[in-house]
Order: C-alpha cells, then sequence, then structure tokens
C-alpha cells in the first residue's frame, strides 16, 4: 500500500503525463515528464522537457495528524537552439501545466488533499552563459492530512 504522499505524487505525474498534441495539448511535453531529476539536452535527447520536483513538506500536527503543506514545481524546459521562439514553446509548456493539472471538478485529487491545492507565481528560468536550457517554473502547494505511522 503507498503512502498519501506518494499517491499525490503519482497522481500528479499521472495528469502531466497526459500531455500531448494528440489529446488536444500544445506541446508533447508529457512524454518527457522526469521527476526530481534534470534532464540534458544532448544531440540525442527530446528538444522540450518537463521535470516534477517535489520539495520538502512543511507540516504542523493538529491532534493526532499533521497537517502537510507538499511543494511541488513543474519546470518546463526547452532546448534555447531549437529556434528563435523557445519563448513560444515556454509559454505553450506553461499552459499545458495549468490546464493538464488545474482541473475544475477535482481540486482534492480525488479526495488525496484535505486542504488547499494552490498555485504560486510562474517564474522564468533565464538562460545560463554556456547553457542549453531555458525556461519557467509554475509552483503548487499541496495540502494533506498525514497521521503517525502513515
Amino acid at each position: 500500500m503507498s503512502s498519501r504522499r506518494e499517491s499525490i505524487i503519482a497522481t500528479v505525474a499521472a495528469r502531466l503525463g497526459v500531455i500531448a498534441k494528440s489529446d488536444g495539448f500544445l506541446t508533447d511535453m508529457g512524454s518527457t515528464l522526469t521527476i526530481n531529476d534534470y534532464p540534458q539536452f544532448g544531440p540525442d535527447d527530446p528538444r522540450q522537457a518537463l521535470v516534477l520536483m517535489v520539495g520538502d513538506e512543511d507540516g504542523q500536527w493538529r491532534g493526532r495528524g499533521l497537517i502537510v503543506n507538499l511543494p511541488m514545481t513543474c519546470l518546463v524546459l526547452v532546448d534555447a537552439d531549437l529556434t528563435s521562439d523557445g519563448w513560444r514553446a515556454i509559454e505553450q509548456g506553461i499552459s499545458d501545466v495549468k490546464r493538464a493539472i488545474e482541473i475544475d471538478d477535482d481540486r482534492s485529487l480525488g479526495g488525496l488533499l484535505t486542504g488547499p491545492f494552490e498555485r504560486g507565481n510562474v517564474e522564468v528560468i533565464p538562460r545560463e552563459p554556456g547553457s542549453l536550457a531555458m525556461g519557467a517554473v509554475i509552483p503548487y502547494t499541496l495540502t494533506f492530512k498525514d497521521a503517525w505511522g502513515g
């Protein structure tokens, strides 16, 4: 049996994994999804990538349970040498991430969350000198209750 935390991560990853042009999205970034692992942009690698970074928990005990705020950050990365319109690929990736994750009728991830499911401000990842990647960060905070031993 998986933990609630593992189930939450798997559910968010599954939502991101459906991002494909054949399913009406603007990009195929779902096929490049990694969790807590940065891809390289070598000659045989995809030109775009999506990374789900799971952050450190922030929790407080309330009675017999721990109320946990779990930060998750989606990184939309594009090979900067791909095209002169790299910024457009980034914007399309941001749009796809929001559409895949922010499903109006299920802000509780199928009952896994017990509190707010919030998105923070999108931040640009500037291209560092010598780097092949540029992109954006879309931060989320997911709140759930975890039990002792859970």
